[in-house]
């Protein structure tokens, strides 16, 4: 009976022993796991700073590949003041350790010059200066930009990243088929900021076909996620007196015409395919000639 009584007592302590290895064992890789992510670059240079492992294995293969004729177009969007802006100047630099402040464009005709003055194999960033219900209104004239522009930047093999409110505001060629990856910056629950969920190429399709109707971005799990810090790699005075700059520009002054409002108008209404002509036009307030006579220049300029 005691021996009986001995071996179940020893059976359960070898078990529990068994669990709590096992529990050690999940909990150190976790720890571990988290730490061998962290990945300090530029290590021993005043550009020293720390990313994501994942991302880095990432874009070393970007690097890697944008020498064989290859151009990349990233994306990263999420809230304002969620820090879009350091996390876009933080792969910029990676990719090209020669990034300025003078990389990073405010608009969309500066957009267009630095992209045509550029280097091969440079990175060029779009960072919209524009907050709340302005960056909606801009939004058709940075994907005509992105649109126009995409035959150069495939000519120089650029590194693009377009920083913006919402993936979803652009235009499905360039959001589905010419982007490359999709970075959505994000806050916990306590409004701590630096965390990413990146998206890849066939996960970033998915989510803008499932998503865009609601804006909705838990359709689609990230391929990972990621933290980032709060290290501009810029100078940041500069970087925000340039974005205040052209932020007041775009307010204060009438730098469009009528023509051009008109035009971004009309954009906005292409933009949804649950329309008919008959709606557009109505939409608009334009003759049916006309309607059309711009329907032709939009397809011209967009297929």
């Amino acid at each position: 009976m005691l021996v009986v009584l001995f071996g179940v007592i020893f059976f359960i302590m070898v078990s529990w022993l068994c669990w709590l290895v096992f529990f050690l064992r999940f909990v150190m890789s976790f720890i571990l796991g988290g730490l061998l992510r962290v990945v300090k670059v530029f290590e021993g240079t005043d550009s020293e700073y720390y990313m994501d492992g994942y991302l880095v294995s990432n874009l070393d293969l970007a690097k890697r590949v944008n020498k064989d004729d290859w151009d990349f177009l990233f994306l990263v969007d999420g809230k304002e003041r969620g820090g879009k802006s350091v996390f876009a100047q933080q792969i910029g630099l990676y990719v090209y350790p020669d990034l300025s402040v003078d990389d990073i464009a405010f608009s969309p005709k500066d957009f267009e010059r630095k992209v045509r003055l550029s280097k091969p194999n440079s990175c060029v960033i779009y960072d919209e200066a524009y907050g709340g219900l302005s960056s909606r209104n801009f939004m058709s004239w940075i994907n005509k930009s992105l649109v126009k522009m995409l035959t150069e930047i495939g000519f120089k093999n650029l590194f693009i990243i377009i920083v913006l409110p919402s993936f979803f505001d652009l235009d499905k060629y360039v959001a589905l088929w010419r982007s490359r990856a999709l970075f959505h910056i994000y806050t916990s629950d306590n409004l701590e900021r630096g965390f990413f969920g990146a998206y890849n190429d066939e996960s970033k399709k998915k989510l803008y076909l499932f998503g865009k109707k609601f804006y909705d971005y838990g359709v689609i799990s990230p391929d990972f996620r990621g933290r980032f810090t709060n290290h501009y790699v810029v100078p940041e005075k500069d970087y925000k007196a340039k974005k205040k700059e052209a932020s007041d520009k775009a307010i204060n002054t009438s730098a469009f015409t009528e023509s051009e409002l008109d035009d971004a108008l009309f954009q906005k209404v292409m933009g949804n395919d649950k329309l008919t002509h008959n709606d557009r036009m109505k939409a608009l307030g334009i003759p049916e000639a006309t309607y059309f006579r711009k329907l032709r220049v939009w397809k011209s300029e967009n297929y």
